[in-house]
C-alpha cells in the first residue's frame, strides 16, 4: 500500500521487479537474476496498475537493457534496476518517456 503513495507507476513496477528476484530468483552465469515468468496481469495486479501500463514499463525496461523476457522466465540485471531507482532524475525521466 505505501509503495502506491510513495512511487509512480514505473517506480512500482521496478521495485516489484527488485523484490521478485531478491525472494524467487536465481542468480545466472551472465550476472541478472532469473524468475520464473509472471503474466503481465499478475505484474499489474501486483503493483496495482493496468496490464498495458505493465507491459508498457516492461518494454521499456528491456530496450534499456535492465530485463530480457520470454514466456518461461524473466532475466532481471538487479543492480541495474536498483541504480536507475537511486537515480534521481529517474522520476522526471521516467515520466518523459511515459507520456
Amino acid at each position: 500500500m505505501e509503495s502506491m503513495v510513495v512511487h509512480r507507476t514505473p517506480e512500482r513496477v521496478m521495485l516489484a521487479l527488485v523484490q521478485l528476484a531478491s525472494n524467487t530468483g536465481t542468480k545466472t552465469p551472465e550476472g541478472t537474476t532469473r524468475v520464473a515468468s509472471l503474466t503481465h496481469q499478475t505484474i499489474a495486479e501486483y503493483v496495482g496498475t493496468s496490464r498495458e501500463i505493465v507491459t508498457f514499463q516492461l518494454n521499456r525496461l528491456r530496450k534499456l537493457g535492465m530485463i530480457k523476457y520470454s514466456r518461461k522466465y524473466m532475466d532481471i540485471d538487479v543492480n541495474q534496476v536498483r541504480d536507475a531507482l537511486r537515480m534521481p532524475q529517474t522520476a522526471p525521466r521516467v515520466q518523459r518517456m511515459v507520456g
